[in-house]
């Protein structure tokens, strides 16, 4: 049976643990584990979620980050937390909740679940981070840190939505949607059903949901983040598979920490159903077939910090090679 790892990001004060906590009281059936890291020597958040519920199995990492000093202690504590559970309880669990610092990336945290005995439990990995209304987007503006966190996001919850107006959450919506046009803006007053949203469902992609799941009929915003652009592009002509898998390695790796998030959608020469690929930082998640799609074209979404267009369209040309 499939893993599934949600991996729960916010900056300082989002409400995140209030997410956290709320999902354990409403949905927990108790195959869940949860992982709590914060920076600090103490760990209030971690406190909290233990006071709040002990029916499901709650680690609290040691003061780091978990991007950095603490990526091979998280594998770690995955591992540990799975023969915790089947050795104590004779079951084992379902999904585990990775709590992050307010201050880590997204993209290392990642690149470190992608341990090879990990992915052998066949991972599902979904990034939900929180936005608070009130200074959401000052910090994400203010912080490289929390823009990583929205742009890495599947899925974004707006919070504290009962502390500000109507016209204030679309204003948090539309900034969270021009930051990371590929997420989905969760913007429920009603915590419950908010995180039912934001921590159930897959996001697998069919040709029924995949104009949403590119959602290139956003509204956005100009220059939502000094720092972050978006990039878009179309190609006609069909791909080879093994080279465009060598030109997206490649393209990665010279990007290195500046490409935050891609999503591809593939046409390749001899398929008839195109090929998904997506990515977190500049690690690629396993191709998945779309069946059915109607699209002749291939698509890509690429969202970067402290590229400038004329650089990525120059790295991007190079795909000219692999096309048949």
């Amino acid at each position: 049976m499939a893993l599934d790892i949600v991996v729960l990001s916010g900056f300082l004060g989002s409400g995140k643990t209030t997410l956290l906590i709320e999902w354990l009281r409403n949905y927990s059936d108790g195959n869940v584990g949860v992982i709590v890291n914060e920076v600090g020597d103490i760990d209030i958040d971690g406190e909290t979620v233990l006071s709040a519920d002990n029916s499901n199995p709650v680690t609290k990492l040691p003061s780091g980050c978990l991007c950095c000093s603490l990526r091979d202690s998280l594998v770690d504590t995955i591992f540990s937390l799975l023969r915790t559970q089947s050795e104590n309880q004779g079951k084992t669990l379902d999904r585990i909740i990775i709590e992050t610092s307010g201050l880590s990336l997204p993209g290392p945290i990642v690149a470190s679940l992608a341990d090879r005995e990990l992915l052998e439990l066949g991972l599902n990995i979904h990034i939900v981070s929180a936005l608070d209304c009130v200074n959401g987007i000052k910090n994400a503006q203010a912080s490289d840190e929390v823009a990583a966190q929205l742009v890495a996001a599947q899925r974004i919850v707006l919070t504290k939505l009962d502390r500000v107006d109507a016209a204030r959450i679309g204003q948090v919506g539309q900034y969270a949607a021009a930051i990371n046009p590929m997420a989905r803006v969760i913007s429920e007053p009603d915590k419950t059903a908010a995180v039912k949203e934001a921590f159930f469902g897959g996001i697998g992609v069919t040709r029924q949901n995949l104009h949403e799941f590119f959602f290139f009929d956003k509204p956005t915003a100009r220059n939502p983040h000094p720092n972050v652009k978006v990039y878009t592009r179309t190609l006609a002509a069909p791909l080879d598979w093994d080279a465009v898998a060598r030109w997206l390695d490649d393209f990665g790796f010279y990007f290195g920490e500046r490409l935050l998030r891609s999503k591809c959608i593939l046409q390749l020469a001899g398929q008839a159903d195109p090929v998904v690929m997506q990515s977190v930082g500049h690690v690629y998640s396993q191709p998945m077939v779309l069946k059915g799609s109607q699209s002749a074209d291939s698509q890509f979404v690429f969202i970067f910090r402290d590229v400038p267009e004329e650089e990525f369209e120059t790295l991007f040309r190079q795909i000219d090679a692999v096309r048949i």
